[in-house]
């Protein structure tokens, strides 16, 4: 099922091929009316009232180009229809010739954000499953959007752009992130291998590739041990030039349309307020030591979906702690034990267990325990 939706009516435009454009600033900012965007709803979806939530993807066209071109040359319906997805093609604002501008970010973010949010009411989205992808100018504002809306957008996928140097890019979650490059694209295929960093470095994940591959003309790197699921990849094309692949000569070894969703369909959002954690068990242990004394341990256990989560363990009676204790833990299921001070009365305590993570999520959780009498 097919919508075509303007916010403004849209200018008649005579462009050429997908692949026109990277420039994402220009001293002439487009004011003209927003291009008309493009839904796809896959052929095998039942309507968005009798079906269950699907996911979405959020396109962005090259300069001189358009939501309809950008459908045409992609593949990305073909994608929706296979594996039951809504893609809706974006437009910029008029003339198209240098698209995405900085000029006009504040609007264009704005445009995103509320056309994520009639797309999930309309569309029936699941919003844990909201990506975005883009082409040239496109993969500019792609990674825009994926820095500035990551409390919406679950992956990323860009296709011959930039990341502009120096970008602020402080995610409120993990997100995934894909990048398509060509060797022939000019000297900014020199910044993939930086990008790729960022936001290894961002996601939490392990420095080292956790897998490598090459086939024909494409080389590919995966980072997987990432938090929450998230993932990084780089595709490098040697010969390639700037298109979406496949396309002739070296890019005809690789369809980028399939290898986005194949790298996004597993990765959903995790949450945008609380840490990935669980506390599975809590409770005081007691050992006996020589001479029939009890030893008095609290014990817990824990797991957690991220590579450095701090946890501050707290067991306090009538304001007063008895436990006091911060440690950092990773991508593991750890049983964490704390002796109890001798001094410590029998009574009721309280256990707060706090957690915090390097995107600003914070979580807590209070329960009572008790505590026996010492015998020491």
């Amino acid at each position: 099922m097919k919508l075509r939706m303007a916010l403004a009516a849209a200018a008649m435009l005579t462009v050429g091929a997908l692949s026109n454009g990277t420039a994402m600033a220009d001293s002439a900012c487009a004011s003209g009316p927003r291009e008309a965007m493009v839904v796809h709803r896959g052929v095998n979806l039942p309507p968005p009232g009798q079906s269950a939530p699907v996911p979405l993807i959020v396109g962005f066209h090259g300069s001189s180009s358009s939501p309809a071109l950008f459908e045409q040359n992609t593949g990305l319906d073909h994608i929706a229809d296979r594996y039951g997805l809504v893609v809706a093609y974006l437009g910029t604002q008029t003339p198209t010739a240098s698209s995405w501008q900085l000029c006009n970010m504040s609007t264009n973010l704005a445009y995103v954000k509320t056309t994520i949010n009639q797309l999930i009411a309309s569309q029936n989205i699941d919003p844990a499953r909201v990506y975005a992808a883009g082409f040239s100018a496109g993969a500019a504002m792609t990674f825009y959007v994926g820095c500035q809306l990551s409390s919406q957008v679950a992956g990323i996928a860009a296709v011959g752009g930039n990341m502009q140097p120096g970008q602020p890019c402080n995610i409120e979650r993990p997100e995934s992130e894909l990048n398509i490059r060509g060797t022939l694209e000019g000297n900014s295929v020199n910044s993939a291998p930086a990008v790729a960093a960022r936001w290894v470095s961002a996601d939490g994940c392990s420095p080292a590739p956790s897998a490598t591959g090459t086939y024909f003309t494409v080389s590919n790197w995966f980072w997987t041990n990432c938090n929450d699921n998230a993932a990084v990849a780089e595709y490098l094309i040697t010969g390639g030039t700037h298109t979406w692949p496949p396309d002739a000569g070296a890019d005809r070894y690789l369809n980028a349309s399939q290898a986005i969703w194949q790298f996004l369909q597993y990765r959903p959002a995790t949450s945008a307020s609380k840490p990935s954690e669980r506390v599975s068990s809590d409770q005081v242990r007691h050992l006996k030591q020589s001479h029939h004394k009890l030893k008095r341990w609290l014990r817990i256990a824990l797991s957690s979906a991220e590579n450095n989560l701090t946890v501050r363990i707290t067991l306090s009676w009538k304001g007063h702690n008895v436990i006091s204790k911060v440690v950092v833990i990773g991508k593991s299921s750890p049983v964490i034990s704390l002796p109890i001070r001798s001094s410590a009365r029998g009574a009721r305590y309280k256990l707060t267990i706090s957690f915090a993570d390097g995107y600003g999520r914070r979580d807590s959780l209070t329960r009572t325990l008790s505590v026996p009498k010492p015998t020491y």
